[in-house]
């Protein structure tokens, strides 16, 4: 689980937590019990709202975060679902297809070092 709060200051968001969490979790439809927990935590002042998310409710919020940070980790996911998919391929493809053609015919590149364990392949 992660905490709703250290996610928004670590995304860098201006904007107050309460206010972007609430909008947030409306927009994108997610469900408390299933997407996130929410707890009441008493304090010498007014009570504060903590906020659990799941690793798939964190991981879409920062997706579509508008900041540096924001944007970086929508890089990082997307590379790591390419790998995951050419990993995929590697194992479970047809005879006769190859990661490195896959990655050509989808446009990837594996110079360079995204790709590196697909580098010593040769062609079938």
């Amino acid at each position: 689980m992660i905490d709703a709060r250290r996610l928004h200051n670590w995304l860098g968001n201006k904007e107050r937590f309460n206010q972007w969490v609430a909008r947030r979790l409306a927009d994108y439809g997610f469900e408390e019990g299933e997407d996130f927990y929410r707890e009441i935590i008493k304090t010498r002042g007014r009570p504060r709202t903590d906020y659990l998310l799941t690793l798939d409710t964190a991981k879409e919020l920062a997706m579509v975060e508008r900041t540096d940070i924001g944007r970086q980790t929508y890089r990082y996911f997307i590379e790591m679902e390419k790998a995951e998919f050419l990993r995929t391929i590697e194992i479970d493809g047809e005879p006769g297809f190859h990661a490195t053609e896959v990655c050509k015919c989808v446009g990837l590149s594996t110079a360079g070092g995204t790709y590196p364990h697909l580098d010593n392949q040769t062609d079938p």
